[in-house]
């Protein structure tokens, strides 16, 4: 039995789902076993998949497409191994990814459910900092996605064993929804290397935004007695940081009401929000021009 399964969920990606994989063999730790679920592609991931003859590989194909929650759900139920990681069919590792994780689990003790791995943006001109948390991250988690990605993180298997799995219900954040109750009850470390290159895929058309700002409410709706329950300092910064993502996809009236929600529970956010508005504004500008503009934070 392999010591790691991989699980990467795709639909519709043949021209990129090449690159993850190679990437997963490609790793200097070997003892892995690829679960690829295939959505129920219609681009010739199937026939693809089919050529594929690597002994680590092991294929399984939904009839229905049923979403990438769903498909990690069904790589969680072949998944056998001490350690389970994803990959998103569109990202890739560094070759040292897996190896890295490993040495974290050895450092630790039985409470180190997840060890994650800083990631890059490619092709990315703006990319606000997020700050990566170490150890007890329950309020953290909840004030943003602090570790990012389902593609940066190794997950000891037994946090799956207590009935965790994704929430296709969420269709969309259910990586983040996953992070915050796995946080209930296990501890997580930083590998501080980017290890993960994340190619963010477009999202322009206005029901897409719409859908990702309905799968954020919904995962806040979930959590809410979590987030009502924080200090005012982490709760402050949830409505910060959630007026940020509204913000992001142009919806600025709610945003404004966000960020004075944060502004009304603890005024010594003040700074951080007068800060992100004048970079958000000159980000807008630059934009107009063709000009990068670092993150706000």
């Amino acid at each position: 039995m392999a010591r790691i399964s991989v699980i990467i969920p795709t639909y519709n990606r043949r021209h990129l789902l090449g690159r993850a994989i190679e990437s997963v063999l490609k790793q200097s730790y070997r003892d892995l076993r690829l679960v690829i679920v295939d959505d129920a592609s219609t681009d010739g991931t199937e026939t693809f998949l089919r050529g594929l003859c690597d002994p680590r590989i092991d294929v399984i194909r939904h009839e229905h497409n049923r979403g990438a929650a769903a498909a990690r759900n069904t790589g969680l139920d072949r998944a056998d191994s001490e350690f389970v990681a994803f990959l998103d069919s569109d990202d890739a590792w560094l070759e040292p990814k897996l190896e890295r994780q490993l040495e974290a689990f050895a450092c630790g003790d039985e409470r180190l459910g997840v060890v994650y791995t800083r990631f890059r943006k490619i092709d990315w001109h703006y990319e606000p900092h997020v700050e990566r948390r170490d150890g007890d991250i329950r309020a953290h988690i909840l004030v943003q996605n602090c570790v990012g990605t389902a593609s940066t993180a190794m997950i000891r298997r037994a946090c799956f064993d207590a009935g965790a799995e994704f929430d296709g219900a969420l269709d969309g954040s259910e990586d983040w929804d996953l992070w915050i109750r796995l946080a209930e009850q296990w501890r997580f470390r930083l590998v501080p290397e980017v290890l993960v290159h994340y190619y963010p895929q477009p999202v322009s058309l206005t029901a897409d935004r719409r859908g990702a700002l309905r799968a954020h409410e919904r995962l806040f709706s979930k959590h809410e007695a979590r987030i009502a329950a924080l200090p005012d300092d982490f709760r402050a910064r949830h409505w910060f940081h959630r007026g940020r993502i509204f913000y992001s996809h142009r919806r600025f009236l709610a945003g404004h009401r966000c960020l004075t929600r944060a502004l009304g529970i603890d005024r010594a956010i003040l700074p951080d929000v007068g800060r992100y508005l004048f970079v958000e504004s000159a980000r807008k500008l630059a934009d107009r021009i063709g000009l990068p503009v670092q993150g706000a934070d």
